[in-house]
């Protein structure tokens, strides 16, 4: 898998074992004679022997973790969803049900159901975690008191605070993802390029040009990873979060003041205010979430780490192990 999540194959190719697909992919695996992958949208595709490619249908992704303000929520390999930390406004009370993605935001947290359908739970005093909303999503994303998320047919919806604009009930386009943050939003469009909208201080809400693979919101910026790996930074970069790192990356997630990202090898760098926010563990790691003043990561074999700021528990997960295997979130 190349750093831009596209794949390559070489060897043997009689049956087109060795012939993958287009797409963007965040797993493979090889057999005999045919092969799978597990896309960037969480879908499932095989190649090769056409008796084994019978791919089964649904969602498939590894277990994610998301960090939000003081608290955290984390996805079991059976779907199921648990948070720990702060929890006045039931923010850490998850429901029952299973899940394909989860998100964390200031003092809420949502989740997409593996029937696409959305939860959120915790403070709704500004409308960011209503009981019912309509339609099917791919991907959500709670910021400070807003969410944002990308139904199933690209479009976006936003819903709570607006004070900013940071979520208008109509935004223009298709995307294929969003980041909510604290008073803006920012998406990737369907042809790569990005868009930003709500508060533009430190232009946290003029983003870079060019196309890109994922953005990330921050609080007074934020960050876009491009297909080659490369990470542009923009807005404050008042502890030098804004500042651009070296190196390729395979994902990034920015914080408060402070951002994290897994390298093109599994392991982890971070960047941006100092002290143990910007510290981060040793080993290989699939994914990592930076909240507000603290960051959890998912080692390759299934458990959590996480750093920084523990006023509420928040850097202090269940001891578990979670596989990351091939199941429905």
């Amino acid at each position: 898998m190349r750093s831009d999540g596209t794949l390559a194959c070489w060897g043997q190719d009689s049956i087109d074992q060795a012939s993958p697909p287009p797409g963007t992919f965040i797993q493979v695996s090889a057999g005999d004679s045919h092969s799978c992958g597990l896309k960037s949208d969480g879908t499932l595709t095989c190649w090769g022997n056409p008796e084994l490619t019978a791919a089964p249908t649904g969602w498939f992704t590894p277990i994610r973790v998301s960090a939000g303000g003081y608290h955290t929520c984390g996805l079991r390999r059976d779907g199921s969803v648990y948070c720990w930390g702060q929890d006045l406004d039931s923010q850490s009370t998850a429901p029952a049900g299973t899940y394909i993605q989860i998100s964390a935001g200031g003092y809420h947290s949502c989740g997409v159901s593996s029937d696409g359908t959305l939860a959120c739970w915790g403070s709704n005093n500004y409308g960011q975690a209503p009981p019912d909303i309509e339609g099917t999503f791919t991907q959500i994303s709670a910021g400070g008191y807003h969410s944002c998320g990308v139904r199933s047919g690209g479009t976006l919806a936003c819903w709570g605070r607006n004070n900013f604009g940071q979520a208008p009930p109509d935004i223009e386009g298709t995307f294929t993802q969003v980041s909510a943050g604290v008073d803006n939003s920012c998406g990737v469009r369907s042809d790569g390029t990005l868009a930003c909208w709500g508060n533009d201080d430190y232009d946290k809400s003029t983003p870079s040009t060019g196309t890109f693979i994922q953005v990330i919101a921050g609080l007074y910026h934020a960050c876009g990873l491009r297909g080659d790996g490369t990470v542009d930074c923009w807005g404050s970069s008042s502890h030098g979060q804004g500042n651009d790192p070296a190196g390729v990356f395979r994902q990034i997630s920015a914080g408060g003041w402070h951002n994290c990202g897994i390298k093109e090898d599994g392991t982890l760098a971070c960047w941006g205010v100092g002290g143990d926010r910007t510290i981060p563990p040793a080993g290989i790691f699939t994914q990592v979430s930076a909240g507000l003043n603290h960051t959890c990561a998912v080692r390759s074999y299934g458990s959590f780490d996480c750093w920084g700021y523990d006023d509420y528990g928040e850097s202090s997960p269940y001891e578990e192990i979670f596989l990351p295997v091939l199941s429905r979130q």
